[in-house]
């Protein structure tokens, strides 16, 4: 029941964007409002378009302009944490972030340049269906331990295979299986290990 919520919340912003020439960060925040106070688990919903280099300025300025002149195209680093992107055909930052107060660090940021991301977005873009990712680190998390998971959608473009942009969900794990297992959660101790990975718990 609570993945077809996933779902639905997943294929209604790829259909926004789909067929939405113009989207303001206004009409994106009333768009996704609903979603993010009506279901549980969900600590973002956000869009990360297509950029290619020779609009990547064009982007930066308009963001700048919106929300915050420090804004760049970033990307994660392991030892430095986020730094300028380095040079390349296209890139698919963070334009659109709900809750915005909470996450304005991450606009700007290059999903694509994330190489932890890297199956799950060829997985999506293969099967064109909405994927979940692996277990991550949250960034707005209190505790450096606490996990969650992305919940994605490729959205197309009118040429065939083309990416435009990627429609997301980021759930807190914890409130997640919280949700879903509630009855057993009260008796029970639960530990979720995905089989294709290690044994580590998730």
């Amino acid at each position: 029941k609570e993945l077809g919520k996933a779902n639905i919340v997943m294929e209604s912003m790829a259909f926004f964007f789909k067929y939405k020439d113009s989207v303001s960060l206004e009409l994106f925040e009333e768009f996704t409002n609903p979603f993010i106070t009506g279901l549980p688990g969900i600590k973002a919903l956000e869009w990360a378009p297509r950029i290619a280099y020779e609009k990547k300025l064009l982007f930066e300025e308009t963001r700048q302009r919106v929300m915050d002149s420090t804004i760049r195209i970033s990307k994660v680093d392991s030892i430095s944490g986020l730094v300028l992107a380095d040079k390349k055909e296209y890139y698919f930052p963070i334009e659109f972030a709900n809750p915005v107060t909470h996450l304005k660090n991450v606009i700007g940021v290059d999903l694509s340049s994330d190489p932890r991301n890297t199956f799950t977005f060829a997985l999506a873009n293969r099967t064109k269906n909405i994927v979940f990712s692996q277990p991550i680190k949250l960034i707005t998390a209190e505790k450096s331990d606490h996990y969650g998971f992305l919940v994605l959608k490729a959205v197309f473009g009118p040429i065939e295979n083309e990416v435009i942009g990627y429609v997301l969900g980021v759930y807190d794990m914890t409130e997640y299986i919280a949700k879903i297992l509630d009855t057993e959660l009260k008796v029970l101790d639960i530990v979720i290990v995905d089989e294709d990975q290690s044994k580590a718990p998730l």
